[in-house]
């Protein structure tokens, strides 16, 4: 999005980053959707992300001439949140998956203690 900023007026050129911004997003949510990684509630937030994303694109490729400032300003906004919540996911996922490994680790080697000093006299 470096390319494009709010309050912008959107050419039919610029239109067209922002359209492919628009698809690259919804590529990463329908993604994120079919890998199955995710709780009920954050699937439900991807899955209205996507129905928002879908409904601007359509907007934006029936579109003929300029984006207004007002249009640009929502459509980023827009993709922002949708951004903001996937990564959100992303990192409550990792953090998830980081603490089974912790907790994992130290329980082996918590078993491993005990059995050396069980056995190893």
């Amino acid at each position: 999005m470096a390319d494009i900023q709010k309050g912008q007026i959107l050419t039919p050129e610029k239109k067209d980053v922002l359209v492919n911004q628009i698809k690259a997003e919804l590529n990463e949510v329908s993604d994120a959707i079919n890998s199955g990684q995710y709780g009920q509630a954050a699937m439900d937030l991807l899955k209205k992300n996507t129905d928002k994303l879908q409904g601007v694109l359509n907007d934006l490729l029936s579109k003929k001439g300029v984006v207004t400032p007002n249009e640009t300003n929502n459509t980023l906004d827009i993709l922002n949140t949708s951004k903001k919540e996937r990564l959100q996911g992303d990192f409550v996922g990792g953090i998830k998956m980081g603490t089974v490994y912790l907790v994992g680790g130290i329980l082996a080697i918590v078993g491993v203690y005990f059995l050396v000093k069980k056995y190893g006299k």
